[in-house]
């Protein structure tokens, strides 16, 4: 059934992720100017931000896994062992964008010689991981009370 909780769970995972993609993950203050990065963009470096928008490939390659992996699971509600397989392997894929997006806010800081200022994109994968959490013990749950009821016949 698609009105279940963890679909909702799920979508608001699935949403976090595109968010993921236009919110900012730091801003840097060098030389008097002060540069944000985005997954998608790096404002104000002229040529360094188009190496940037390059080096940044992976995350995005990431995230859009992570997004088209989520919009699957959610699809696949009829079929909870596959679904709860699939909710494990983005976790897993939610963890190595995290990492990513560290690393490159930390990658950025030494390229251009400045500390970075972590905004609210650096947020959004642990909080969309805390969602998938709860999806998973939801698809658990559904799968052990179908077993349940598929006993007592």
């Amino acid at each position: 059934m698609i009105q279940r909780i963890q679909t909702l769970y799920l979508l608001i995972a699935f949403a976090m992720g595109i968010a993921f993609l236009f919110s900012p993950l730091a801003s840097y203050s060098a030389a008097s100017l002060v540069y944000n990065l985005k997954v998608m963009d790096f404002n104000d470096m002229g040529d360094l931000g188009q190496s940037m928008f390059v080096s940044t490939m992976p995350l995005i390659i990431v995230t859009g896994v992570f997004v088209a992996l989520l919009a699957i699971i959610i699809l696949l509600y009829k079929n909870r062992p596959l679904q709860a397989k699939l909710a494990g392997v983005s976790i897993l894929v939610n963890t190595v964008m995290i990492f990513l997006g560290f690393w490159f806010t930390d990658a950025m800081g030494e390229k251009i010689n400045a500390q970075a200022n972590y905004e609210y994109g650096t947020i959004i994968p642990v909080i969309s991981l805390l969602f998938l959490f709860m999806a998973m013990r939801g698809i658990k749950k559904d799968e052990k009370l179908i077993r349940s009821m598929e006993r007592l016949r």
